[in-house]
Order: structure tokens, then sequence, then C-alpha cells
């Protein structure tokens, strides 16, 4: 995978926050990987949070969670390792209602300079003309593919299809028939290839979007005929009878016109259009 350039952090990491934020309020159970916490806590320190524990979380609560006799092993452990801490936090589900509105706080230090990701996004969203469920679905994937964003599972091994749905339905806030219909085999996402029927995202559409390469995005998905066409007069009578009548639709200045061009594989439909 390509390195992205500091300047392109800031976007990749308001929109992981953003996708993130949607999970947990969806998400009801504890978490297992703490790289689910990895943005977060690129946004924060460990004496941020601290801090935002001494004085957001009720005094009551603090001594609660701080209890030996009343902790569990996923109780408060006040480690240096950023995202363990973030994690541990969200599994005392008293607390989870202060995290979120922590979390609503972070946001990244805005760069100066171009933003080739966004700028790239944008470019695949309109050429594959993607609604708004469809864009933060593939973000999500994205995001998922280059790790900061991760699956939600204490399941050990692979997650099947429908876990994956379900996962990607809170990232994106949305149900899981939306989504489903969404990354279904005739839906743009699937047909274009940024996930595969096991919903894992395209390698080569995620270097795209981290820069690799100045090919025309359009090259990857279509090539232009480089076959010399069949003259005018091979098509003989067709060409004398309707010719003239599609000049003279073309010519005019009426708005899109439809026509319909049938024949057996091989008699000339491309070289005719």
């Amino acid at each position: 995978m390509a390195k992205f350039k500091p300047e392109n952090d800031a976007f990749r990491q308001a929109e992981s926050m953003r996708l993130l934020r949607n999970l947990l309020a969806n998400f009801d159970d504890p978490i297992g990987d703490s790289e689910v916490f990895a943005v977060p806590a690129m946004l924060t320190t460990s004496a941020a949070v601290r801090a935002w524990y001494r004085t957001s979380i009720p005094a009551e609560l603090r001594a609660e969670l701080e209890d030996p006799a009343l902790r569990d092993h996923d109780s408060v452990c006040f480690t240096d390792e950023l995202p363990e801490l973030l994690r541990c936090l969200w599994c005392q589900r008293k607390v989870r209602p202060y995290l979120c509105k922590f979390f609503a706080t972070l946001s990244p230090t805005p760069r100066k300079g171009s933003d080739a990701f966004s700028k790239r996004l944008g470019e695949f969203c309109t050429l594959m003309r993607l609604g708004r469920l469809e864009r933060d679905l593939l973000l999500a994937g994205y995001l998922i593919l280059v790790d900061l964003l991760e699956w939600p599972t204490n399941r050990c091994g692979r997650m099947n299809r429908d876990a994956r749905l379900e996962a990607l339905a809170m990232y994106v806030d949305r149900s899981v028939a939306e989504v489903r219909a969404a990354l279904a085999a005739d839906a743009p996402l699937v047909r274009c290839g940024v996930f595969d029927g096991d919903l894992d995202y395209s390698n080569d559409l995620g270097n795209f979007f981290a820069g690799d390469g100045k090919e025309p995005l359009e090259n990857r998905f279509y090539r232009r005929d480089a076959e010399k066409p069949l003259p005018w007069d091979y098509f003989g009578k067709l060409a004398d009878r309707h010719g003239a009548l599609l000049r003279k639709m073309l010519a005019a200045d009426a708005g899109p016109a439809n026509v319909l061009l049938y024949g057996e594989p091989g008699t000339g439909k491309t070289s005719f259009a």
C-alpha cells in the first residue's frame, strides 16, 4: 500500500472518526481489539484522557470502576498504551456515554496543501455515480483496508459475510437491509470491483486512493477501442436508408436521443455507431 503524505491524513482521520462514532453509537458489546480505537488514539494523549476521566466521569462511578473488589478483567487499567486504555474504558458500559461525548470533541489538525485522497475519492464517486450510502461504504472498506478502522469483533479468525454486513451497517449508520442491497452482486460497488463476494476490499483500488500511478481512473474500467472501423459504404443499403436520418438526429439541437442497434455479434454494430 502506498504511503500517504501528511497533508492527506487529516481528511482520512476525520472520516475515520465520523464512521467510528457511528459504530460506537450502534455497537453494544465489549470490544476485544484495541486497534478499533487507533484513530482516536492518534488525536489525543494519555494525559488528556486521564484528565478527561477525572473531570468528566462522576466520582461515584470512578470509585466503582477503580474498586478492585468490583472490577472484572475488562475494568479500567491506566496503561500507557492509549488504544488499550480507550478499549478498557469502552468495555465499561456505564462509561460509554461519556466516552462517546469525548470522541465527539476529537478532530484532526487541518493541514495546508492539497488532499489527494479526497480528490481521488470524489473522482471515483462521480465516475461511478455513487450516492451517499455507497460513498460511506467505499470509505469504510478502504479505511479498514489501511487499518484506520477495524472489524469490531471478539471472534477469532475471519468474519463471514453476514458479520461484515452487520459491521458495515453500523459504521455507515444504516440498516443491514440497505447495506445488503448496496453490496448485492449487481450493485455498483460490487460490479466495479470495490468489494468482492466476501466483502474483501480491492487492493488495487486502495493503491489508487493512496496516490499510486498517474493513469486516468477511467482506464481502470474502460478500454478505448483501437480497432480500425469499417468504412461507411460497407453498410450498403443500411447506410443509404438510415444514414441521413441518423446524421440529422445527431446534428439537431433537441437534446439526447436513443438509438437501438440490433444484430448478431460481428456484423459491425460498433463500427456503425
